[in-house]
């Protein structure tokens, strides 16, 4: 076996834990960075109609995401198991599966996204208008490169498990900068608008997808090779299912943005969805490195779950649990202590300068308690039960969030959208706090 995998089972906990999260949560930042890049520029050059737009979009950015997490993180845990049980071939073959699935997957999305694409912003509650033909430019430029988001995600997962966690942070720097600069070449020079920022956003996935790929048929300790290669459905079949849980959560995140859209319009107008747009960017920022602790933290609770170490699974829990916790507090006392800078990064109008602080202030008030819920939740992920991990992960969306919105939006209008947030964030993190910490007691009992 490799040493780089063969560490996962040996090395300190903590000095293990840093060397993989660091790495992930510096890409994760960068990759959160370059999105909300393509939202600053649209807001600053085109204006407060077309950062409204992006929000509209968002159902569509994150279906996209979905399935490069249905395919990629699924693919992840079985690879770590497998690496961890000392089966390389089946590694292999999971990553090459994952590959086909990943880009099939994301053509299917993007033509049926493309066909239905005015009816679907319109279900998504985008009005008629300057902001619909925003949203109308940018998602028709957007579907085209799918394909190398799904492709470069998935296989980007993956290579924490190989033990590279710096290559893997590479991989989404390439993306990340070259979505950047392309940002403000094509809309502060070029002046393309928001047909700009959808090329930047492009060009940037695909240079992620070039480096993937580069890695894993010249560098890796698993090789992605197509010879003799014959699609395996059922191995996909439970590979997806594994990675239904966070793909499920994005699918939910898809609805719950569309609903904000719709009761936002409702009770504030296309104002209060900018103004939700800048608090969905700074939250992006915040829980990003959460989501790196957590592929910091998969692989090596996968391995050592395969290997039947299981006090290091339960080390690696509560290390991950403390690290997300300070990171998250860390960003509470930012967006607290800076609401006006953070929205005035966006567009400088008085109006939704004073709508964006409230919508940071309040919708924020439970963050501290984010990290938890995240990596408590995906940890019946790492551990191939998915069946738990999808449970825990939709709770913050779905069980508690949706109806939270609909019932305080009819007594309370846009403060009571405001107020759900956090009210549904306590709650989910309190039944995933309390059913993930019993799993971990019973561990090898």
């Amino acid at each position: 076996m490799d040493d780089r995998t063969k560490r996962l089972g040996e090395e300190s906990i903590g000095k293990l834990l840093w060397s993989f999260s660091a790495p992930a949560i510096l890409g994760m930042i960068v990759n959160a960075i370059y999105n909300i890049v393509d939202r600053i520029f649209v807001g600053q050059a085109v204006g407060d109609k077309a950062l409204a737009a992006l929000s509209f979009a968002f159902p569509f950015m994150t279906a996209i995401m979905a399935v490069a997490m249905l395919v990629g993180l699924g693919g992840t845990s079985l690879v770590a198991i497998s690496l961890g049980e000392g089966n390389k071939q089946r590694a292999e073959k999971i990553l090459a599966n994952v590959c086909v699935f990943a880009g099939v997957l994301e053509i299917i999305v993007a033509v049926l996204s493309y066909i239905f694409l005015e009816p679907l912003l319109k279900m998504f509650g985008t009005p008629y208008g300057q902001i619909m033909d925003y949203a109308r430019e940018y998602m028709s430029i957007v579907l085209l490169g799918s394909v190398f988001q799904g492709i470069g995600f998935a296989l980007n997962a993956i290579i924490r498990s190989d033990g590279s966690p710096k290559m893997a942070m590479i991989t989404m720097l390439a993306g990340a900068i070259t979505n950047i600069v392309l940002d403000w070449l094509l809309t502060m020079i070029v002046r393309l608008g928001v047909s700009g920022v959808a090329i930047a956003t492009v060009l940037g996935q695909l240079a992620t997808m070039v480096w993937v790929l580069y890695y894993f048929t010249q560098k890796s300790n698993i090789r992605l090779n197509f010879k003799g290669y014959r699609p395996d459905f059922s191995l996909m079949a439970k590979t997806m299912f594994i990675g239904l849980s966070p793909a499920l959560v994005q699918l939910a995140m898809a609805s719950v943005n569309i609903i904000y859209n719709n009761l936002l319009m409702a009770y504030g107008g296309d104002i209060a969805v900018s103004a939700f747009s800048v608090y969905n960017s700074a939250m992006t920022i915040a829980i990003m490195p959460i989501f790196g602790i957590n592929q910091g933290v998969q692989p090596i609770v996968g391995y050592n779950y395969g290997a039947r170490k299981y006090d290091r699974v339960r080390k690696t829990m509560k290390y991950g649990v403390l690290s997300a916790t300070v990171l998250v507090v860390l960003s509470f006392i930012l967006i607290h202590r800076f609401p006006e800078q953070i929205v005035r990064a966006f567009n400088s109008s008085p109006e939704l300068i004073k709508l964006g602080k409230q919508a940071l202030n309040v919708n924020s008030l439970a963050l501290p308690v984010v990290g938890a819920q995240i990596i408590y939740s995906n940890y019946f992920q790492y551990i191939n039960k998915p069946k738990a991990a999808t449970f825990l992960s939709l709770s913050r969306q779905c069980l508690f969030l949706i109806p939270a919105l609909f019932i305080m939006s009819h007594y309370f209008g846009l403060n009571g959208i405001f107020y759900a947030q956090p009210v549904s964030d306590v709650l989910a993190a309190t039944v995933a706090t309390i059913w993930t910490n019993c799993a971990l007691k019973k561990l090898g009992k």
